[in-house]
């Protein structure tokens, strides 16, 4: 018996004692957010060398993941100030990040620590949405464990709701 427990990290404070320790735990999943490549995730997330850090902390996962049934994911967070990047980033993961199980998208919402920072316009997400359905539909970007054909999981609820109005 076990009790099935995910974390989700920003990446900056695992390292391999950490990463032991997560391993004892025997997580189920762990997701690390990348929301865009080094200069909009560090500039995002407000910490340089975040971006760096989280790719560190996806290198010692995967070693994890070789010896465990650990489930790796990336969470990425759509905005206005990352949306243009974003099939970029989806190239870079898919290349820097095999052993990734799945990618999800999430739209930014709530109170920001940066007030620049606003939800993607809805014809920045029309144009966005074939190239996330594409890749999943043709299940070329990642392979996911059970489900290949929901290798993504795209959160644009609030999108379709008639009462979005960044």
């Amino acid at each position: 018996n076990f009790i099935d427990v995910s974390i989700t990290t920003n990446g900056l404070l695992i390292n391999k004692k950490i990463a032991k320790k997560l391993n004892e735990l025997k997580l189920r999943t762990i997701t690390v957010s990348i929301d865009g490549l080094e200069k909009t995730h560090d500039y995002l997330r407000g910490v340089p060398g975040n971006f760096k850090k989280v790719l560190i902390t996806y290198d010692l996962l995967s070693k994890l993941k070789e010896k465990n049934n650990l489930s790796i994911k990336a969470d990425t967070t759509l905005s206005n100030l990352n949306i243009k990047e974003i099939p970029r980033l989806m190239k870079f993961i898919k290349k820097r990040m095999p052993l990734l199980d799945y990618h999800s998208f999430e739209i930014v919402r709530g109170d920001v620590r940066n007030k620049l920072v606003k939800p993607p316009l809805p014809f920045q997400l029309m144009k966005l949405k074939p190239k996330l359905f594409k890749d999943s539909i043709n299940n070329n970007f990642f392979k996911g464990k059970n489900n290949p054909e929901y290798a993504y999981r795209i959160n644009f609820g609030i999108f379709w709701s008639s009462d979005y109005n960044p």
